[in-house]
């Protein structure tokens, strides 16, 4: 494999992680043990239905 093939496959392995952090969504509510905990900073209010794994 040539070097400029190899560092152009290395971009769009960084880039593509990049945007799958960025488009993933950090703040939220995770059901843990039959409660809901918070994750980050939520926008939302804590969900009203029940919490089960």
């Amino acid at each position: 494999m040539k070097p400029k093939t190899a560092f152009i496959i290395l971009g769009i392995i960084i880039l593509a992680a990049l945007v799958l952090r960025i488009i993933t969504k950090e703040d939220n509510w995770i059901c843990q043990n039959g409660e809901w905990v918070k994750h980050g900073n939520p926008d939302t209010e804590k969900p009203s239905q029940v919490c089960s794994e």
